[in-house]
This record gives C-alpha cells, sequence and structure tokens, in this order.
C-alpha cells in the first residue's frame, strides 16, 4: 500500500519536476539574474504539436515563466518525440527568423517553420518542416489547439468552501494573484492567512503554477504546490489546488465569484429545444473564452462563453448535444448565468440577448495582446448601452485532440497501475488496479478547460459524477490527465511519453 501511496505522489510531483529544475539552477548557481527580460519571438507559437510522424508523436515549444525576485523571465523549452514512445529536451533561446526556428543539438538539425491559422473550430497553428538526426531526415507536419496565457491573465481572490459537504457553503480567501507578478496563498491551512510566496514558475501551455517557499538560507525549496487554473463560467476564474502531504496528495477547487448567481432559464427542455431548433449553438460555442471587460466597467469584471459537450450513450442510442453558458459579471463580485437558448439569437457571429447585449464576434488573432477572438458591440448595464472591444486568449479544444495514444502512470521504477485512452469515437476507457476497465460513455466535457466529468447525464448538473479528467500537456510527457477521483479527490498523474532524456 505504502509503494503505490509514493508512486501517487512521485507521478503528481511528475508534474512540476521541470519546475523544481528551474529552482535549483537559479537558486543554486551563481547565474546572475538581468533586470530587464526580452520576450522570446517565439512565445506567440507556444503550443504542443501533434505530429504526422507516429502515433503519439509530437513537438514542443514549453515556455515557463519564472518569477523570482520580483523579475519575470521567459523560459523555452523544446521537447522533441517523433516516434511517441521517447522525447527528447532541450532549453532554447527562442529566437526565431521568418516564423522559422532553426535550431541544431546534439546530432538533431531542426527547421520548422510556423503558420497561424485563423478559422473557426480548427487549430491555432500549424508547424511544417525537417527534423534530421545523423543521415535521417524526417519531413513533419504539426498542428497546436495552444495559445499562450500569460500568468497576469489570473490575478484575482480566490476562495475555498471549507464547509462540510451537505452544509450551507463557507468560504474563506485562500489564494490571491496580484499585480507585478506577485502571489499570497495560504499553503493550505484554510485559516485565511495569506503569505507572500517567495518563488514561482508558471508554465503557460497547461496553465499551472508550482508554489515555492524557501528556507532561511534562500537557497533550499520546501512546500510545493500546484495551481492548474482555468475558468468556470458565473464563478469566474477556477482553480483545481493540487497539495502534497507526506505521502498523501489531495486537491482543493478554488473559485473567484462566491455569491449564489441567478440562473435566468435553468430549464433542460429549454436547453433541448434550442438544440434542436438552433444548430448554430455550435458556431457559438467555438468562440468559447474568458473576456476581460475591466476597461469598461469595474476590476475583475467580465464576460464568459463556455461551451459544455454532453455525450449520453442511452441503452446503446448515442446523443452528443452541446449547451452554452453565457456569464457577466459588472463588479468582479457577482455574476449572473445565462444558457442560450430560442430566446437569443447567434447569426453571421453576432450573439444577441434581449435589454442585455449585441456583440460581434471576429476568429482574427491579434499580435499585440496574443488574443485569438476579437468581441465589438454594445452590453447594456444601468440602463444605458456601453461600447465595448474585448479580447480572449483561450482556444477551445475538442476532445479528438487527446486521442491516439494510450496515457500511463509508467515510470522508470514502477510499471504501470492506471491507464487512460480516449477513442476517435467518443469513447474513453480508464483502467487501474483497483477496478477493470471502466467504459466512460455519458460525460460533460468543457472543450476551453479541457474538463471531462464522468458520468454525467445533464448539461445543467452532473449530480453523479465519481471521475474527473482534467486533459492538458506535460512538456517532455506529451498529452498528460490529471485524474481525481470525487469521493477521496485524490489526483494521480497519467502521460503517453514514459521515456525522456535531454539533447
Amino acid at each position: 500500500m505504502e509503494q503505490n501511496q509514493n508512486n501517487e505522489i512521485n507521478q503528481v510531483n511528475e508534474l512540476s519536476q521541470l519546475h523544481r529544475e528551474i529552482l535549483e539552477k537559479y537558486t543554486n548557481s551563481k547565474i546572475e539574474i538581468p533586470s530587464i527580460v526580452e520576450t522570446p519571438a517565439i512565445l506567440p507559437y507556444n503550443g504542443y504539436y501533434s505530429l504526422n510522424t507516429a502515433p503519439g508523436a509530437f513537438l514542443t515549444i514549453d515556455t515557463n515563466i519564472l518569477v523570482i525576485g520580483g523579475i519575470k523571465i521567459y523560459l523555452v523549452y523544446l521537447v522533441v518525440s517523433t516516434n511517441g514512445k521517447e522525447s527528447y529536451t532541450a532549453e532554447i533561446s527562442g529566437e526565431l527568423e521568418n516564423n522559422t526556428l532553426k535550431h541544431k543539438v546534439g546530432d538533431m538539425i531542426i527547421e520548422i517553420e510556423f503558420t497561424r491559422i485563423n478559422k473557426i473550430n480548427e487549430p491555432t497553428v500549424e508547424c511544417k518542416g525537417t527534423i534530421t538526426t545523423g543521415d535521417v531526415i524526417e519531413n513533419i507536419i504539426g498542428y497546436t489547439y495552444n495559445n499562450p496565457i500569460e500568468n497576469s491573465l489570473y490575478e484575482g481572490t480566490y476562495y475555498h468552501n471549507i464547509s462540510p459537504e451537505g452544509e450551507p457553503p463557507t468560504y474563506k480567501e485562500v489564494l490571491k494573484i496580484g499585480e507585478n507578478n506577485s502571489i499570497k496563498y495560504d499553503y493550505a491551512l484554510n485559516d485565511g492567512n495569506l503569505k507572500d510566496v517567495d518563488i514561482y514558475v508558471y508554465n503557460m501551455n497547461m496553465y499551472y503554477f508550482t508554489l515555492f517557499a524557501l528556507t532561511k538560507n534562500k537557497k533550499t525549496p520546501i512546500a510545493i504546490e500546484t495551481l492548474i487554473m482555468g475558468t468556470a463560467a458565473d464563478k469566474g476564474f477556477a482553480c483545481n489546488n493540487i497539495i502534497i502531504e507526506g505521502k498523501n496528495s489531495k486537491s482543493r477547487s478554488l473559485q473567484t465569484i462566491i455569491t449564489h448567481p441567478s440562473k435566468e432559464n435553468i430549464k433542460e427542455s429549454n436547453l433541448e429545444k434550442t438544440q434542436q431548433q438552433n444548430s448554430k449553438i455550435d458556431n457559438l460555442a467555438a468562440f468559447s473564452g474568458y473576456y476581460p471587460l475591466n476597461e469598461f466597467f469595474s476590476p475583475f469584471s467580465f464576460l464568459s462563453i463556455q461551451a459544455k459537450y454532453l455525450r449520453n450513450n442511452n441503452k446503446g442510442i448515442i446523443k452528443n448535444t452541446y449547451a452554452v453558458d453565457i456569464s457577466i459579471s459588472f463588479d468582479g463580485v457577482n455574476a449572473k448565468n445565462y444558457y442560450f437558448d430560442e430566446t437569443m439569437s447567434f447569426d453571421n457571429n453576432t450573439l444577441k440577448i434581449e435589454n442585455l447585449l449585441n456583440l460581434t464576434f471576429d476568429r482574427k488573432y491579434n499580435p499585440t495582446n496574443k488574443s485569438l477572438v476579437t468581441i465589438s458591440g454594445e452590453i447594456t448595464y444601468e440602463n444605458k448601452q456601453h461600447q465595448i472591444t474585448a479580447y480572449t486568449p483561450f482556444n477551445p479544444v475538442p476532445l479528438k485532440a487527446f486521442s491516439g495514444t494510450t496515457l500511463t502512470n509508467e515510470n522508470k521504477t514502477t510499471p504501470a497501475t492506471e491507464t487512460l485512452e480516449i477513442q476517435e469515437d467518443g469513447i474513453i476507457k480508464y483502467t487501474n488496479n483497483d477496478n477493470p476497465t471502466i467504459s466512460m460513455e455519458n460525460y460533460l466535457y468543457v472543450p476551453a478547460m479541457y474538463i471531462l466529468a464522468n458520468p454525467c447525464k445533464s448539461l445543467v448538473k452532473c449530480t453523479e459524477t465519481t471521475t474527473v479528467l482534467s486533459l492538458g500537456t506535460s512538456g517532455k510527457n506529451g498529452t498528460a490527465c490529471i485524474i481525481i477521483d470525487v469521493a477521496t479527490k485524490k489526483p494521480s498523474f497519467v502521460f503517453a511519453v514514459p521515456n525522456s532524456k535531454a539533447f
């Protein structure tokens, strides 16, 4: 039992292994920390690119941000796996020439051109070029759905419900991501006492922070905590906080909006009627994202478009349904949520809700702020129409992007005790040592956050969920997933590529 627990902790820690290596490099050596750090030219193309060379093959531009002494440093890593079985990692400068990365390390020569894609329901970037190893030249084509998101986007105060299940919620302030890259955190004590985080590293592909505290000599890292960031419609920003306590791990769910927002039209029948009558709901789903409105209203005000995809297998009859939450907060404290239904319209990429908004969505990359979608039009607040323009860097990722290879928790010393396979037909198979293979056929998937709840049979609420999948990528390990058992809140970590090497 103890060996299984240790394996579980090691796998969860694998998510932040590179972050620990970065910390050790900058705190245990005489590396001079620059006072001004240039933004790498390759940053707009940061992401995981699935390649055509083999199942599970990939190329990743993996940018991590180190914040130490108030200085923000971009560290860019190139990760390559042409066979889907092993990967190679090297730190690179991130420089480009005519949107082309040219890099030589060891006996490998990489020459890759990146091309932006501005189409709805498509990847964000294509990469094309050659990877030469010795005398072997491989022509590669790859695509990513990723888009870089800066740590500063998640500024806000985060709360956790400390009440036992079934009792009225009691929220405690547990995390504050502030201006100038500052973070205050309660280190999972739930006492409302926030302390300055001495140093942290943030990953721009999977939107996660690893927080560190340092010992008195300011050299040894202690108290590792992981924050996996996202959005949650009318709950504002959300965070899955993974905590390591000795030989055990657990997770907390954090959110920025803790009031009980009103559900303006919650009937499931309305959603089903809308789905039958208005196929354009799928187009609105493609614009899922978090759009800050703080330039026009209060700090932390926002508009959120969040699609939900329900797969329901009822006696062999598979039903696939989309619904969209439209959430708006004018003060960053309270929010209202609307379900897109037959009273609303979405024509020519323009969303209209009577007495609330008339907004047009334009999918086009903005190099100034690295956003993918721009919205413009009118929002009605306090009986006055406000002209707004807002942006989102988020991109919804279809579930099929994580298919094609089996994820495991295999490592160098321990065989796999868990496996996860996402098939192209939508069936998900999960196996662990305690249970036979479980086929997930009734689930809810949120494409903007890569979160899946199983089982689930309702677009309104998943009351029967036993397992939550947090999908994404993890540097040298390729595609990855954090699996959370809802009953115990224990996380485990599975990934595609178990064998990794430095160039």
